[in-house]
């Protein structure tokens, strides 16, 4: 089985075209859920708008509460695309799939990993050991989602400033006290979705030792200071045959 792998993007960007270029190198299948601006993606990838897809949206929007330093709009945008991917998947009937931020490079065939989905597993998310000081965060920059788990999630931030708001309001309000910048985002409510649900994490490294990196700005990855870094602030890579190999010094 070939896994889609998800892109979702407003506007046209050269390394939006980078990733996706990137992904089909390793014989992924791409999508772009994108809009009027990037459409002409479609000549070299499977493009749909987003606007298509937006059932849940509005009815997100009317409970959410700001409670983060960042912008609105895009706050707002940030939750509201795991309901627009679901509703994708559940149109077209897509078992699973792959979501990739815009700007992930690729070094693999995604479908050779499918089986971290499982019926225990419905979502793999990267979230680190370490969420002590309410860090609370889970990225699902680089994700495998089943329907059932998009299906799951949805729900779940449909409820999310009503159900689950006082947990969201103690994060918040733990910012306020220590005046700290952030607070709660899409990644806060991807946290309690995981811890919720016991679902394993996305980047601790697998049995072959591989491992999918959330940053290459920071040594950091499911441990803090994980890997070796290089003079310019990156994770020091070496490439054998395109592939990067990194440092662990947990693992040595």
């Amino acid at each position: 089985m070939n896994l889609p792998v998800v892109f979702m993007h407003t506007g046209y960007q050269d390394y939006l075209v980078h990733s996706m270029r990137q992904a089909q190198l390793w014989d992924n299948k791409v999508i772009l859920l994108g809009d009027d601006s990037n459409k002409r993606t479609q000549e070299y990838v499977e493009h749909h708008l987003m606007s298509d897809y937006t059932d849940g949206t509005q009815k997100f929007s009317d409970s959410y509460q700001h409670m983060t330093s960042g912008n609105f709009e895009f706050e707002l945008f940030c939750y509201n695309r795991w309901v627009i991917l679901s509703n994708f998947a559940e149109q077209h009937s897509i078992e699973k799939l792959v979501y990739l931020d815009s700007d992930v490079a690729t070094f693999c065939n995604f479908s050779d990993k499918e089986d971290l989905l499982d019926e225990t597993n419905i979502a793999r998310v990267c979230m680190m050991d370490n969420q002590a000081n309410y860090r609370w965060c889970a990225a699902a920059c680089i994700s495998y989602w089943s329907r059932k788990g998009l299906n799951t999630f949805k729900q779940f931030l449909l409820e999310a400033y009503t159900k689950h708001v006082a947990r969201l309001q103690e994060k918040w309000q733990y910012h306020q006290d220590h005046n700290k910048a952030g607070g709660v985002c899409d990644m806060t409510a991807t946290y309690l979705f995981v811890k919720d649900n016991e679902l394993s994490p996305l980047n601790k490294v697998l049995e072959d030792d591989s491992t999918f990196d959330q940053s290459m700005m920071s040594a950091d990855n499911y441990f803090d200071n994980e890997y070796a870094m290089d003079s310019r602030g990156y994770k020091s890579l070496t490439f054998k045959d395109n592939i990067p190999y990194a440092y662990n010094t947990i693992l040595n």
